[in-house]
């Protein structure tokens, strides 16, 4: 896979952590997990019939700052906050390998798609790096951001048939976690469906077509 520069490069951590006085109740936690919209939205038509691909996902993996489940503040370019009480259920990593699976099956374009198991029959495997699942300002506005570098090939081998890097942020309705929750899911929601029809368009292409 080509090596693109990290949404997330290596940095100083900083954990928020509310310091109260002993008599003071320690903050309850916030758990928050992607909300499946009910339908899968992008720019391909719901009404054509599906591929004969089958389609494997890869374990997702992530830039090291996205390994925790605690919701991550790019405060800087070379500082990273992560929030001490609200923390997702998962890893990014988990929760975004969960939401293409549910995603790239609901979609209905492909004959399947399973996890990437030695002993599943896929023809295709799609392979993905988590660079960005964090809250960052844009223009002085809170915004959820989700970055996404793909590669789809052949089961067999063979030059990649599709090779992109994605970032979708979406405005937050302010800086408090919940709402930047909201956008990242918004933020997902997109990217998704842009993946989908970028690979629909990728494996409907003829065989010389493959990207570079």
């Amino acid at each position: 896979m080509t090596q693109l520069k990290p949404a997330l490069a290596p940095v100083a951590v900083v954990v928020i952590v509310a310091l109260a006085a002993c008599s003071r109740p320690v903050p309850n936690t916030h758990f928050y997990q992607l909300a499946v919209p009910s339908a899968v939205a992008g720019p391909f038509d719901p009404e054509a019939a599906p591929l004969e691909a089958i389609l494997a996902l890869a374990p997702v993996t992530s830039v090291s700052a996205l390994r925790a489940s605690e919701i991550a503040y790019v405060a800087t370019s070379t500082e990273v906050v992560y929030f001490a009480y609200h923390r997702w259920v998962d890893t990014p990593e988990r929760l975004t390998e969960e939401r293409l699976i549910q995603d790239l099956s609901r979609a209905g374009r492909f004959r399947a798609v399973v996890s990437n198991n030695p002993t599943a029959a896929a023809t295709h495997v799609l392979i993905c790096r988590l660079l960005g699942f964090h809250e960052r300002e844009v223009g002085g506005v809170a915004h959820g951001v989700v970055a996404l570098d793909v590669e789809l090939r052949a089961a067999t081998g063979g030059p990649p048939l599709l090779r992109r890097a994605y970032e979708v942020a979406r405005p937050a309705g302010s800086a408090a976690p919940a709402a930047v929750v909201i956008a990242i899911n918004e933020a997902i929601d997109e990217l998704s469906g842009r993946l989908i029809a970028d690979i629909s368009t990728a494996l409907s292409a003829p065989p010389d077509a493959a990207q570079p």
